[in-house]
């Protein structure tokens, strides 16, 4: 039986697309590559003609690919002085993500017992809750946990912020070098989170109309449950692959 290597996390993997080749077209390789072929048809007629030709086009394919591995390196030594920042920055959304999840559709809360609760506390136990409740599959669970409190514009705004500054993410400059899993996770979850604004707007338009639509509010609600859900998956899935870390200003906080 082939034992299969567990995959690394998706942070810890080395290929976040360093860039193995510039922009330069593939076309423009292709068209020298034939120029100096048709110099061999030109020598029957005037070999010095050819040998002119075939010379200057040498001269420019190396120039060419001189240029473009000299780019390649300045590109990859840009990208790895800000890979770690990139990788923070997402982490750092991923967490404050989850933890507004937690608050926001859950109403999660621990017991006090005597004393505030230490936030690393909290954190701990947002983290079990989170992962406990992830595996369910029942609607009627889902329904339940999401409490109505949930369905505020206030709670609206919250999301269609934190979309935007995924949107944000995934369009700064160096995006283009990220693991193309990491932005297919990135975008499944800006897609969720587009849809969740929508099911919630349309709750909270139709809840206070007349009765005839209770109904779609009753659809929207089930979506918003469904968002939810898939929010939280995706979420899951890039903590698991490392993009979850605790922001910098709150260490500091909690090391005085």
């Amino acid at each position: 039986m082939k034992i299969l290597k567990k995959a690394k996390p998706l942070r810890e993997q080395l290929d976040k697309k360093l860039i193995s080749q510039t922009d330069t077209p593939v076309i423009i390789f292709l068209i020298l590559f034939l120029a100096i072929y048709a110099t061999t048809f030109i020598k029957r007629y005037d070999e010095e003609l050819s040998q002119n030709l075939l010379s200057e086009l040498i001269g420019a394919a190396f120039i060419i690919l001189v240029v473009n591995i000299l780019l390649v390196r300045s590109k990859n030594k840009r990208w790895k002085r800000v890979n770690g920042k990139v990788d923070y920055l997402i982490s750092r959304f991923i967490f404050r993500f989850q933890d507004g999840l937690a608050l926001r559709a859950f109403q999660f809360k621990i017991e006090q017992e005597e004393g505030q609760i230490e936030l690393i506390q909290w954190r701990l136990q947002r983290e079990k809750f989170l992962d406990e409740i992830v595996n369910m599959s029942s609607p009627d669970d889902w329904n339940a946990l999401v409490k109505n409190e949930f369905y505020t514009i206030e709670n609206l705004n919250y999301f269609e912020e934190k979309s935007h500054h995924l949107w944000e993410i995934l369009n700064m400059k160096y995006a283009e070098y990220l693991n193309p899993q990491l932005i297919e996770l990135l975008m499944d979850l800006y897609l969720e989170m587009n849809d969740l604004c929508a099911h919630l707007k349309a709750y909270l338009r139709n809840i206070k109309n007349y009765s005839g639509q209770i109904t779609f509010a009753n659809v929207a609600k089930k979506g918003v449950v469904l968002n939810i859900h898939n929010l939280l998956i995706l979420s899951k899935q890039l903590k698991d692959n490392g993009y979850s870390e605790l922001p910098k200003t709150e260490w500091l906080a909690l090391e005085d």
